[in-house]
């Protein structure tokens, strides 16, 4: 699995597809430009959109905010040590 769209891969993709292996493609059409060089998304067997993951693999962004707001926290005690 190739997370990316990169239009330096097609050439990577055809190797691994020599060896009998399945090349699935995770990047996105939802930007401008797309995020996915079209040779490569054409000559892989499945393409996933990532936007359609985020629910699955995104983090909630108030969890994330809490986290950064966290470690900021540490960094200033660590710093109130030295």
């Amino acid at each position: 699995m190739l997370f990316s769209g990169d239009g330096d891969f097609p050439v990577l993709v055809e190797a691994i597809q020599r060896k009998d292996r399945t090349v699935s493609v995770v990047s996105t059409l939802q930007t401008q430009p797309a995020m996915v060089a079209h040779q490569l998304r054409r000559q892989t067997v499945r393409f996933t959109e990532l936007t359609t993951l985020a629910p699955r693999i995104g983090r909630d962004p108030a969890e994330r905010a809490a986290g950064m707001a966290e470690r900021a926290q540490q960094n200033r005690v660590k710093e109130d040590c030295l």
